[in-house]
Order: C-alpha cells, then sequence, then structure tokens
C-alpha cells in the first residue's frame, strides 16, 4: 500500500469517528514519510481531541513552519495551547488566524475563551457578537454574552441576549430563572416574579428557583408569598436554611430569630 493510499484510508477512518484507527495509520504514514504535512495536521487535531496537547502542539508547529498562512492549522494549533494553559501564545496564533480568514467563526470562539483567560473581558464580549452576528441562533454564544454582560454590569447587553435565549428555548427553566435573578438585580421585581414563577412551573423541584422567587416577593413586599416559596425550598433543601436565615434576619416582632426552628416552625405556621 502506497503512502496516499494509507493516508486515505486514515482519513476516511477519521471522518467516520474511528479515531483510535486514523491515529495508527497517521503514525504509520509519518514512520515513512516524517515530512508528510497532512499526517503532521490531521494526527495533531486527534490529540488534541485526546488532550495530549503537547504532542499536538509539536506535530501542528511542524506544519505552521511550512504553511504559515493556513488559518486550520493555527487555530488548531492554539487549542493545543489553550488545553497547557499558554493562553497569551494561544491569543497570538488564534489572532493569526482571523486575520488570515476573518469570518472563520470557529476561531472567534476560542478566542472569546482566551480573552476571558487574558482577562479581557470587553473583548471576549465583542468575540461573542461577532459570532452571533454570523450565527443569530447560537445558543452558547448568547449564554456567555449575557453572563459576561451581567458581569461586567452592562445591563443593556445582558438584557437582549437574555430575551433572545427565551426566544430560543422558550421552555428552557435556566433562562427563565436566570433572567429573574437578572431583575431582581436591577430591582425589577414583578417583572422577576414573572419569570421566576414561569421557571417554577418548568422545573417545580428546583430549591434554587423557590428561595430566589422568595427573595423577589419578599422585596415586592408580598411576603405571605415569599414565605411560601422559602418554606417549598427548604422542603426539598433543607440546606437552605442557613440563606433564608440571612435573607430573613428579623422576627415580626423585630427581633432576630432566636434560633432556626423558630423561624421554621413561623415558615410553617405562616402558610394557611
Amino acid at each position: 500500500m502506497t503512502i496516499k493510499q494509507k493516508l486515505l484510508q486514515a482519513t476516511e477512518c477519521h471522518n467516520a469517528g474511528q479515531f483510535k484507527k486514523a491515529e495508527q495509520l497517521y503514525r504509520k504514514v509519518l514512520e515513512i514519510s516524517t515530512d508528510n504535512m497532512d499526517a503532521h495536521y490531521l494526527l495533531g487535531t486527534i490529540l488534541n481531541r485526546k488532550k495530549e496537547y503537547t504532542e499536538a502542539e509539536s506535530h501542528l508547529s511542524y506544519v505552521l513552519k511550512e504553511n504559515p498562512e493556513n488559518s486550520d492549522v493555527r487555530l488548531s494549533l492554539g487549542i493545543s495551547l489553550i488545553g497547557q494553559k499558554k493562553f497569551i501564545e494561544a491569543h497570538h496564533e488564534i489572532c493569526s488566524a482571523i486575520n488570515i480568514e476573518p469570518t472563520f467563526i470557529e476561531a472567534y470562539t476560542y478566542l472569546a475563551e482566551v480573552q476571558c483567560e487574558l482577562e479581557d473581558k470587553h473583548g471576549a464580549l465583542q468575540s461573542y457578537k461577532t459570532i452571533i452576528g454570523s450565527i443569530p441562533n447560537q445558543v452558547d454564544a448568547y449564554v456567555k454574552l449575557s453572563s459576561l454582560a451581567e458581569e461586567l454590569r452592562l445591563p443593556d447587553e445582558a438584557e437582549p441576549a437574555y430575551q433572545r435565549l427565551l426566544q430560543l428555548q422558550p421552555e428552557n427553566s435556566e433562562w427563565h430563572h436566570k433572567f429573574g435573578r437578572f431583575l431582581i438585580s436591577l430591582s425589577r421585581f414583578d417583572e422577576a416574579n414573572r419569570y421566576l414563577k414561569k421557571a417554577e412551573k418548568l422545573n417545580p423541584r428546583d430549591c434554587n428557583t423557590l428561595f430566589d422567587l422568595g427573595v423577589s416577593l419578599q422585596y415586592a413586599g408580598r411576603m405571605t408569598d415569599a414565605m411560601e416559596s422559602y418554606r417549598r425550598a427548604i422542603q426539598i433543601n433543607p440546606k437552605l436554611l442557613g440563606k433564608i436565615i440571612n435573607q430573613l434576619p428579623l422576627a415580626p416582632t423585630g427581633q432576630l430569630w432566636l434560633n432556626p426552628v423558630e423561624l421554621i416552625k413561623h415558615l410553617n405556621s405562616s402558610i394557611p
């Protein structure tokens, strides 16, 4: 069998998801032809997949010397470097890939990851917006964008991202819950209540949703409903009692709760 035939067989296995066999065949090709660029590159991608990043870097760096304008090779090398936590070097390779191919959307995904690691969160925000500009239904990009914008205290960026998530996955309780918590942070409690109640309806056993709904109802001045939500939360997860005590530090008398048992009694007695 010729080298060309071995390489063809290896790529067929690779494309079929038979990675172990493909790896063996790529290595056999390199035993015969040590400078075969296709074998080095494709073996490097398999090694990335196996998280054997150091060896992957070696193969991909070898290819890059001969093909410095290949954006796929640069991105694959960037992935190897990310796996080794060499974020500055990874940033260079991924940016180079984008400079070669400005519409390389997959590269922007990895660029955003590296930017976050390098504390360039505003840069990462822009990268996610670039992804969304090309793939409007990319759920993961909206998830990362909303979370990052909230962390950076950019509500005008976070809110439309959450709303788009809810349009794309209207029955996902997690997005309703997160958006409700976000609205609590903006003191928009009536709106928060609506989204948290929807989250509760979709996932009635989520104690964290019930706790946050209690918080929102409490801030909205609806204490009876808040106590009901807190009571249900600790029925599901008694460990939430400490958080509830911090959220409800005062008894109706205006005094601190004497102990958790008294608070539990009050929660139970406050519901008809």
